[in-house]
Formats: C-alpha cells, structure tokens, sequence
C-alpha cells in the first residue's frame, strides 16, 4: 500500500519546515539507519526548498495505517516527541492520493510557485539518492518514473511551466521591481547553484546594471560570470560586497546561516549607504540569513520564502488556464500506474515459473547456437509464452479473486527438475 507523509508550504510556516529539513548528508544517513528486516518495505525522502515529504511502499500499511504513519516519520524524526510533531503538522495520504499527489507535485501543480520549473530536477535528485541508498523497490520505482514522464508531459504539452519561472527568477523580479531603473541597480547573487544561477541569468536578461555572483567555490561563479558578464567576489568578502549592493538574493542551501545582518548594519553605517533599505531576498531552506534583533534590522529589509509567496501572484494568474490540461495529464498517468499495479500480484506470482522457463531456454538455447545467442533470445520467447497467462491473471486480480494457487500449480506443472542436458530432439540435431 502507498503512503506519504507531507510537509510543506501549504500546512506549515517556513520556521517549522526548516526544523524537519535535512542535509543531503543526513538524508543519507536516515537511509543507512533504516531497518532492513521489514521485508517489501520501500522508501523515498524528497526534500526541496518549499516541502518535506516521505513516500512509502508498506504492504502491511492496509492492516495498520496508524503503524505504518509512525514507522515512515520515524525514519525522517527518530525522537518521539520529533515524530508526533511531524504527523501532527503534515498531510497524510494513502493509496491513489499518494500517486495523484506526487505526479501533480512533478508536474508543478503543487508548487509555491505555480510551473516551478526546477521541481521535477529536484525530485530527480531525491529518487536519485534513494537509489543509491538501495531503498527503492519495483513499486516505488514505477511510481516516480511514471511521475518524470507526467512531468516532462506537462512542460512539452502545456503552458503550465511557460516563462521558465522559479523561485530563483521570481527573487529576481522582486529584486528589481522598485522605482529605479534595472541599470541602476546593483545585485548580488549569493550561492551558483540552480536557484541562484537562475536568479543571475533573469537579472542579466532583464538588464541589472551591476551584477556580483558569490560562490563557496569560486570557479563555479566565475564559469556562470563568463556567460552573464557579471563580476566574481571572494566568499571571505561577501559581507562587504552585499553592504554597498542595493539588493542580494541568498541561494546558497548551506545547511546553517551564512548571512549576518548584523554585520551588514554596522558596515551600511555611513549615511549614503542608508540612503535607501538594503533588499535580502532569503530563498534558502532551511533559511540563510542569521536571526537578528529588531534593531540590527535598521535599514535592511529581509524578504523569506513564505513572504516571497504573495509576490508569486501574477505568474499563477498567467498560468492558470493551463491547470486543467495538467491536471488531465496527471490523472491518465494516475491511470496509467495503478493499472501496473494491479497486475503486480499476478506477476509476481508467475515470476517462479518465468525464472524456470528462462532457465530451460538458455540451456537448450546454449547446446543449440551457443551462449551468446541463448542469452539473448530466451527473454522474448519466454515472454511471448507467458502473454496469454499473464492476460488472464490480470484479470483475475482486476476482479479481486486470488492468483497465488493457480501460480504455485502452473510453476509445479512447469518444474525444472532435470538438471542433465539438453532435450533429446535437440541431441538428435532436429
């Protein structure tokens, strides 16, 4: 059975999203800690700027859904009183609202931004990483790569993700949207990563006067400032260089601030830097810009993710009329999966006899034309034998009746039980 668990911007302020929030590295270490004895459980942890979520494949979930909620948070809050939070401030779906819910999330029905287009990247990074964690199994896999393809649908199809907007393009808009032209405006853009490169590709194209890229590594910046025709500053200097600038946007997703406003006040000291509000656009997760007292505010005016939202506005507008298209694009795919997995059972049980019958085939197909071709040809003819019992069982799954005694005679009909070469026939050289 699918289940989810769902924390984003939709149920919970970006000050309790960014507690739950998780480094890579810690990703990988909440992989590493699961408990492997649970046989045919399978897991993904998706992580992004605006949203937290656990997908799951549990096929005890049906008997104990309240279990089977408590051990998917466990695995992402292992305290209890961490884990009861995480339920209690998160959505929680199962079955066919876990599917409709990932595939509108890859086709950018669900994001902060309405067509995000840097979404379906970052759940490619999340299926990724489970992979690699070994974490998937055959359900799970399905489910996402049913939602790439929903996904990449949506955005060749539909207008849903026309403009290229992104939270890194719309800090960028904001960053200029004041009464001064663009020319005259100096920006910095803080972290090259893709919110931040797409951040600096909308201000050249829009016209900044001066544009400044900071980067922990600096060869990174300077590859994008070659492209753009910005200049590169020294992440030790990026304090004075986002003092004198009239606006910054903060994209780094270091996992601890890396911003002090503090610093910022004391170094816009002088009367003509405080002339005007110095813009930090923070579109970091979990947030980059060091809390601060009311005070050290003076004169820097801070913009988070959650206050960027109202901002994001006109785009949903002009990407409205493309929603049912999506939505149409969603529920086939929706379609499209639980018919997979209603087959699963009945695949599952001829998979025994499917692994008998490649068996006798390679080895009749190794005496006959050798290895090589055995290898490759006892595949397709098993599969062209087994097309017409897979038909029926489906079927028979589809209509709720049980496929598991009719599997276990056909495997016991079908047995490999001889072990000492190839058949007569093909020893006579028929």
């Amino acid at each position: 059975m699918l289940i989810s668990i769902g924390l984003d911007f939709g149920f919970a302020p970006i000050d309790v999203r960014e507690r739950f929030h998780r480094s890579d590295a810690e990703v990988e270490g909440r992989y590493a800690s699961m408990d492997r004895s649970r046989r045919g459980v399978e897991v993904v942890f998706v992580s992004t700027c605006n949203r937290l979520e656990l997908y799951a494949w549990d096929p005890s979930a049906a008997a104990d859904p309240d279990r089977a909620f408590r051990a998917l948070a466990g695995h992402w809050a292992p305290g209890r009183a961490e884990r009861d939070e995480l339920l209690q401030r998160s959505k929680l779906r199962s079955g066919r609202a876990v599917a409709r819910h990932l595939l509108a999330v890859a086709a950018g029905l669900e994001s902060q931004i309405l067509g995000d287009i840097h979404i379906l990247g970052q759940l490619r990074k999340s299926f990724r990483a489970a992979q690699r964690a070994d974490a998937l199994g055959s359900h799970l896999h399905r489910l996402f790569q049913v939602a790439f393809r929903a996904g990449k649908a949506v955005r060749r199809e539909t207008e849903l993700m026309a403009g290229r907007s992104s939270v890194g393009s719309e800090a960028a808009g904001r960053a200029l949207r004041v009464s001064e032209p663009a020319q005259d405006r100096h920006v910095v853009v803080l972290g090259c990563g893709k919110v931040g490169s797409h951040a600096a590709e909308t201000l050249a194209e829009r016209g900044v006067g001066r544009l400044t890229l900071v980067n922990r590594t600096r060869s990174r910046a300077e590859s994008l400032a070659r492209e753009l025709d910005a200049e590169v500053v020294d992440w030790a200097e990026l304090h004075e260089v986002v003092a004198g600038a009239d606006a910054v946007i903060v994209a780094t997703g270091a996992p601890t601030p890396i911003l002090k406003v503090r610093a910022l006040h004391e170094l816009r000291a002088d009367a003509s830097a405080r002339e005007r509000p110095l813009l930090v656009l923070d579109v970091g997760m979990p947030r980059n810009v060091a809390p601060y007292s009311e005070g050290e505010a003076s004169g820097v005016l801070l913009v988070d993710l959650d206050a960027l939202h109202p901002e994001m506005a006109s785009v949903e507008r002009a990407r409205r009329a493309a929603v049912p298209e999506a939505e149409e694009v969603v529920e086939t795919e929706v379609e499209t999966f639980f018919s997979w997995l209603a087959v699963q059972p009945a695949r599952e049980a001829l998979e025994p006899l499917r692994e008998t019958l490649i068996a006798i085939c390679e080895r009749e197909l190794a005496y006959a034309a050798g290895e090589e071709v055995a290898n490759r040809t006892a595949s397709r003819i098993v599969a062209k034998v087994l097309a017409s019992p897979m038909v029926h069982l489906r079927d028979e799954c589809q209509n709720g009746r049980p496929v598991t005694d009719v599997a276990a005679v056909l495997s016991t009909l079908f047995a490999d039980e001889s072990e000492t070469g190839p058949s007569p026939a093909l020893n006579r050289g028929d």
